[in-house]
């Protein structure tokens, strides 16, 4: 499994204020206020990506950006790793690991891709990086 995901900062903060995660280690980005009629069109965009599923009420986040969510928000280890691509934080959690990192091609925009741990430490090594703590 190695899949990935470009979302927007503000979406990415949206998702993970609806878990309950209002504050995370990682890619810094300057924070905006975000109007409630800009949460609606967010949701949309969500929903056109199909990263968000609702009916009438409710939402429910795609399977993958779910496993996502909870390896950045509950993390048990992470640190920064260098790739071919550049620098990319990591958070690791039970058998998988999400590595973030600016998109090069979308203004404001994080990409995040999600590995089994073990085909994570085989394509990157051991040598990952330092616990950041």
């Amino acid at each position: 499994m190695e899949k990935g995901i470009i979302l927007t900062f503000k979406e990415l903060m949206l998702l993970l204020q609806g878990i309950g995660i209002s504050r995370i280690n990682g890619i810094y980005m300057e924070e905006e206020m975000v109007s409630d009629e800009e949460v609606i069109y967010i949701l949309r965009d969500l929903e056109k990506k199909e990263i968000l599923r609702s009916d009438k009420t409710s939402f429910e986040v795609d399977e993958l950006m779910s496993k996502m969510l909870r390896c950045m928000g509950r993390s048990e280890k992470e640190y920064l790793c260098q790739t071919e691509d550049g620098i990319v934080y990591c958070y690791e959690r039970e058998k998988e690991v999400l590595t973030t990192q600016l998109c090069a091609t979308r203004r404001k925009s994080i990409e995040l891709m999600l590995y089994e741990k073990d085909k994570f430490i085989s394509e990157f090594g051991k040598e990952i990086g330092n616990d950041i703590d």
